[in-house]
C-alpha cells in the first residue's frame, strides 16, 4: 500500500501537516515539487491547477483526495480568499468522479460538510511530538511568545493589546513576537505601549529554543482547525493559550485555564496570560502528557482511515 501527498510550497501549514503524516505512517511520502502516482494521491489545500492534475490521475485509475485544512470561519468574501468557492469546485469535481474523497481535519468543519456529500472523510491531524519533548530545560523566565501570521482572522490586534495589558500589570513580562513592521499591527503595539522584541525569520533551532523557554505562548485565533504552533509549543512543555475554536483540547481543570472563551476581550486574554505565566512549571508536564495522548489518538486514527480509503 502506498499513499503520496502533494502541496505547493506556498502552503507552509499544509506541507507541515503532510510531513507529519509521513513521520507517523510507514506508507506515505510527500512532495511539493511533483505529484507521484500511487494507490492514493492526496492533494493539499486548493489551487486551480489541481483540476488538470486530477484528470491525469484519473486516466491512470488512481484514487484521489483533497485535504481541506481551513476552517469555514477563516474564509473571506472576496474572489481571492473565498474558500467557499473552492469547496464548490471540489464538490463539482467529486460529482464528476475526479475526486474520490474530500478529507477534512477538524470536527467543526467535518460536521457541517458531511451533510453535503457522502465522501467527506474526517482525518485528525497527525503530529510527531517526540522530536520536541526534550527541548524544555529548567525554570523558565517571564517570557511570552506570540508568533502569528499577519492575517486579521488570527486575532492579532486583540492578542497584542492583551500582551500590553498583561505587561502593565507585570513589568517582568518580556514579549517576543514576529516582525509586524509595516503591517498596521505595529501601530496597535505603539498605542498600547507594548514593549517587545520583534524577530524576523529564525532557523528552527533558534525558534524552538525561544519557544521552549517561554512561560506562555499564544495562538488565540477564532478560525483555527488544528494549530500546529500550539501543538509544537505544548510538546515542548510550554503552556499555550488557545481559543475554544480548537476542538482537540481535552476537558481538564488545567486545560480550562488555557482556553480563552472571550477571545475578543484583551482584558480576558491578559488575565489568562498572567495566570499561566505566574507558574508555568505546573503546566509543563501536563501539556506534554496531554499532547502525547492527543497525538497518539490522532496518529492511530490516521493510519486506520488511510488504510480503509486505499482498500
Amino acid at each position: 500500500m502506498k499513499v503520496t501527498t502533494f502541496c505547493p510550497s506556498s502552503f507552509p501549514g499544509v506541507n507541515s501537516c503532510f510531513r507529519n503524516l509521513c513521520e507517523v505512517t510507514n506508507f506515505t511520502t510527500h512532495s511539493n515539487e511533483q505529484v507521484v502516482k500511487s494507490d492514493l494521491v492526496i492533494l493539499g489545500g486548493w489551487v486551480h491547477e489541481y483540476q488538470t492534475i486530477l484528470r491525469d490521475l484519473k486516466k491512470d485509475g488512481v484514487k484521489t483526495a483533497v485535504w481541506f485544512m481551513s476552517s469555514l470561519g477563516q474564509s473571506g468574501f472576496t474572489p481571492q480568499l473565498c474558500e467557499f468557492s473552492f469547496l464548490s469546485t471540489i464538490f463539482q469535481l467529486m460529482d464528476a468522479k475526479l475526486i474520490d474523497f474530500l478529507i477534512v481535519g477538524g470536527r467543526k468543519i467535518y460536521y457541517p460538510l458531511r451533510n453535503l456529500h457522502s465522501n467527506i472523510i474526517l482525518l485528525p491531524f497527525p503530529f510527531n511530538y517526540t522530536k520536541y519533548a526534550s527541548l524544555r530545560q529548567g525554570k523558565v523566565p517571564w517570557n511570552a511568545v506570540f508568533f502569528s501570521p499577519k492575517n486579521t482572522y488570527k486575532n492579532v490586534v486583540n492578542q497584542l493589546a492583551a500582551l500590553a495589558l498583561a505587561q502593565q500589570q507585570q513589568p517582568k513580562l518580556d514579549v517576543h513576537i514576529n516582525n509586524l513592521t509595516g503591517t498596521g499591527f505595529d501601530h496597535i503595539a505603539d498605542l498600547f505601549k507594548l514593549k517587545y522584541s520583534a524577530h524576523g525569520w529564525l532557523p528552527d533551532n533558534e525558534y524552538y529554543g525561544m519557544l521552549s523557554q517561554a512561560a506562555c505562548s499564544m495562538q488565540v485565533t477564532y478560525a483555527e482547525v488544528c494549530n500546529y504552533g500550539a501543538m509544537t509549543s505544548m510538546a515542548m512543555g510550554t503552556p499555550t493559550l488557545l481559543s475554544n475554536v480548537v476542538d482537540w483540547l481535552p476537558h481538564t481543570k488545567l486545560n480550562r485555564n488555557l482556553v480563552v472563551g472571550r477571545f475578543d476581550s484583551p482584558e480576558h486574554i491578559a488575565e489568562k496570560i498572567l495566570h499561566v505565566s505566574e507558574n508555568p512549571e505546573q503546566y509543563a508536564d501536563h501539556v506534554q502528557r496531554m499532547i502525547r495522548r492527543v497525538a497518539d489518538q490522532h496518529n492511530q486514527a490516521v493510519n486506520h482511515v488511510l488504510k480503509e480509503l486505499v482498500e
